[in-house]
């Protein structure tokens, strides 16, 4: 469905900012009560042919595996290692202390602020932090203390430390397996209403089927102008979420992106913009085509796609489900899912072959 969908564009746009919650979309989502009520037609136009976009065979089977690990991964069960070292996969706790190779072992060298963290963690192999340094990890069990020497890379998004040989020193702290569920008729059930693989995979393919044909007529839409009042909305709240977090930890926004994203001010300002273009350029689409193609939500309809999160996030009710992402982000999200039924429909299965 759409959140999911949202949180997974996301993911693949930036994995350098933490836009990985449905909680943080959700909170960032445009609050009125009317959207976009303009004349669509000055600021985006639905393209000609929409109904010919092309998807391959490929393109829905490499997504189908995408959302089948992402379904699995979000069930995964963490357990706590002692009896081995880490490997790739493994998530990880540890105590980091960088210094410039220079300076290191110097009894008076400073630390590099933004590159020192007493309790960091990740998973290694997704690339947070630089490939030797999450490498250099592997091996070691959980309470070894150990040091890394890498130069940093030329695109470094602190700009005054690319290219600088730097240490680490490193404390492995805590060390957990990742165990994904087994994948068959038992897992489909319990994260489904389908009772088999087979009937899970159909389900499947169909909504990829619609997510990618949706990204293809966005990819190709040309936005003439972004109405001032939404994308005022998403910069806005973008940019006051990370400066509360900052707030949180004692630090200004600029100390807060350098330390927790390796990013220059101006960097996170670019950011920004292009969240709030990339938004407001979806939702435009959106309610064209609500309005083109009369599919404005019925009462019915939308307690009918709500209950549908209810369940997939394990909510206790509608009003439980509104409370928490807010009543608007669940309204778009079931608005869209009518969309993409719709434009799933009229663009041919026919058009479906290999590349």
């Amino acid at each position: 469905r759409y959140m999911s969908h949202n949180v997974k564009n996301n993911l693949k746009k930036s994995a350098s900012l933490l836009l990985l919650c449905v909680l943080l979309i959700g909170a960032l989502s445009s609050c009125s009560s009317t959207p976009y009520d303009y004349e669509l037609s000055e600021y985006i136009t639905i393209p000609d042919g929409w109904q010919n976009t092309q998807v391959t065979e490929s393109e829905i089977e490499e997504r189908l595996a995408e959302e089948i690990l992402r379904v699995r991964s979000n069930a995964s069960i963490a357990t706590e290692i002692t009896e081995r070292a880490a490997l790739a996969g493994d998530m990880v706790n540890i105590s980091m202390v960088c210094y410039r190779s220079a300076e290191y072992g110097n009894a008076d060298a400073s630390p590099i602020s933004e590159l020192s963290d007493p309790d960091c963690t990740f998973i290694i192999g997704i690339n947070k932090y630089p490939t030797e340094l999450e490498n250099a990890v592997i091996g070691h069990r959980a309470t070894e203390s150990f040091a890394v020497r890498l130069t940093l890379p030329g695109d470094f998004g602190l700009t005054e430390l690319a290219y600088q040989t730097v240490v680490y020193e490193i404390t492995l702290n805590t060390l957990t397996e990742l165990q994904l569920p087994l994948y068959n008729d038992a897992f489909v059930s319990s994260v489904s209403s389908c009772e088999t693989v087979a009937e899970y995979e159909e389900m499947l393919r169909g909504r990829v089927r619609e997510e990618i044909i949706w990204e293809k007529i966005l990819a190709s839409c040309e936005v003439k102008g972004y109405p001032q009042k939404e994308y005022n909305t998403y910069e806005h709240n973008f940019i006051n979420y990370y400066t509360g977090l900052a707030s949180e930890a004692g630090q200004t926004l600029e100390e807060y992106i350098r330390r927790k994203f390796f990013m220059e001010l101006s960097a996170f300002q670019a950011e920004a913009v292009e969240y709030a273009q990339e938004n407001v350029k979806e939702e435009l689409l959106l309610y064209s085509f609500v309005r083109a193609y009369g599919l404005e939500l019925s009462d019915a309809e939308y307690s009918d796609g709500a209950e549908i999160y209810v369940e997939e996030y394990d909510m206790r009710s509608v009003a439980a489900l509104e409370r928490r992402f807010g009543i608007a982000f669940v309204r778009k999200s079931v608005q869209l899912d009518k969309v993409l039924t719709f434009i799933g429909e009229a663009v041919s299965t026919q058009t479906v072959g290999t590349e």
